[in-house]
């Protein structure tokens, strides 16, 4: 039988060859290592920078397709899936069927959790004629896996390689933030072992990529592990980039990550403004947030900050005021800052209660959210009116909205007069997208 995994078409990202489809990668490096009896071919394709009808060829000629698919790209892949029916067996599992449960007449068989192992079980009962319509994980060590050696992504921001190879060292989070579904996905924490990691790793270098990025939500939860690895990782003379809770460094850890090829950061900054964080159940500060980027600066790390606006918690002109005086003073000490539209994603705690939270949420078609309020058509980004689905009830709409237009005002008259400074500028998604267009 011949098997192809799908990264669907993903019309919100700016530039989808950058972030290779590494959570499908894992599964099909299962399928060929451990149902290379009964599959003939299993090919991973990436479309998320193709239209409907190049996916539509792409998928041609395979007996079982399968999807991957976000909340995002549900009602697009439900598009593809279904012009595809009659012409294989269609298959679907990732986030969107796990936390939501919810699947289609299109798809024939549907997957719960973790598929690495699932999907094998399901390939013998497809083999002997006996499929089922429903596999839940059967969790097996990350270490178990093998390693999903793929394409390596584009450049990615301050890394100086043309390729980066994304690996996860770990999934879920230990905090529960109530914008993110991690905790929805993933129930606790597990670590691939730091000898599996480097193995990986090593295994990118034999192919001449020397430039990662991990993409673990709580990379540096475990101190001594990421000293373990730091340790690994400096005789090798690699780069590489991870995301980080403020809470979670200093700067004794951020020198030796530094020390070891580190050369970018992405913390999850929020806002500057206390009631925004404590709303968000973020556990941090803004004096954490302070000292951290001065502590990533002073190592000479790139922070690319994350940052979340019309949200719980936020206060007509209040909030906005306090994240631009904030970034006003801390404007040379990161290098970018990547500026989103609170998105109630199915699993988010404001999703799931957003009474809690003081937010309505009026627009919950998952089809309709792109944090970062830009969208690719036939290849070229183009800038949404600004809007949000979710109401802050504090705020009228009509100051809420003043909130945000303000906020991206501000950010795209940084990005023009920070964008050159040595280290890199400040810019928001919209100046992203035009430097980032192939």
């Amino acid at each position: 039988m011949k098997i192809a995994i799908v990264h669907p078409p993903q019309k919100y990202l700016v530039a989808p060859c950058h972030y290779p489809p590494t959570g499908a990668a894992y599964v099909v490096s299962c399928i060929r290592a451990w149902a290379a009896d009964i599959v003939e071919q299993c090919d991973l394709l990436d479309l998320a920078g193709h239209t409907e009808d190049e996916a539509l060829e792409a998928i041609k000629g395979y007996d079982i397709v399968g999807y991957s698919v976000v909340s995002s790209y549900w009602k697009d892949t439900l598009s593809l899936a279904t012009k595809n029916i009659g012409n294989a067996y269609q298959i679907v599992g990732g986030a969107h069927t796990t936390i939501t449960g919810e699947t289609a007449p299109c798809f024939q068989t549907q997957f719960i959790g973790r598929a690495e192992k699932s999907i094998i079980t399901f390939l013998r009962d497809f083999a002997a004629g006996c499929p089922k319509k429903l596999y839940n994980a059967e969790v097996i060590p990350l270490d178990d896996i093998p390693y999903p050696l793929f394409r390596a992504g584009k450049k990615l921001n301050y890394l100086g390689a043309e390729r980066t190879a994304v690996i996860f060292s770990g999934r879920g989070c230990t905090h529960r933030c109530a914008f993110c579904a991690a905790r929805a996905m993933y129930k606790g924490v597990e670590f691939r072992s730091t000898d599996n990691v480097v193995g990986e790793v090593d295994k990118w270098i034999e192919r001449g990529i020397t430039e990662f990025r991990f993409m673990d939500d709580a990379f540096t939860v475990s101190r001594p592990r990421v000293e373990k690895l730091c340790e690994l990782f400096k005789p090798r003379h690699i780069r590489w980039a991870c995301m980080v809770r403020v809470d979670q460094v200093d700067q004794g850890l951020l020198g030796k990550m530094k020390d070891a090829g580190c050369s970018e950061v992405a913390p999850g900054i929020e806002s500057f403004d206390q009631d925004v964080l404590d709303a968000y159940e973020k556990q941090t500060t803004v004096a954490q947030n302070v000292s951290a980027l001065h502590e990533f600066h002073e190592e000479g790390l790139h922070a690319h900050v994350f940052f979340l606006v019309s949200g719980p918690g936020e206060k007509y002109k209040k909030t906005i005021d306090l994240n631009i005086e904030a970034m006003e003073r801390l404007k040379n000490k990161y290098a970018r800052l990547l500026f989103s539209v609170m998105m109630p994603h199915p699993g988010t705690p404001i999703a799931n209660n957003p009474a809690k939270y003081g937010v309505e949420i009026i627009e919950k078609d998952c089809s309709k959210y792109t944090q970062h309020q830009f969208l690719r058509i036939d290849g070229v980004v183009k800038k949404l009116e600004p809007w949000f689905p979710l109401r802050v009830l504090s705020m009228t709409s009509d100051q809420q909205m003043e909130n945000l237009v303000r906020m991206r005002e501000y950010m795209s008259t940084q990005e023009r007069t920070l964008y050159a400074l040595p280290g890199g500028g400040m810019y928001d998604s919209f100046a992203w997208s035009k430097a980032h267009k192939e």
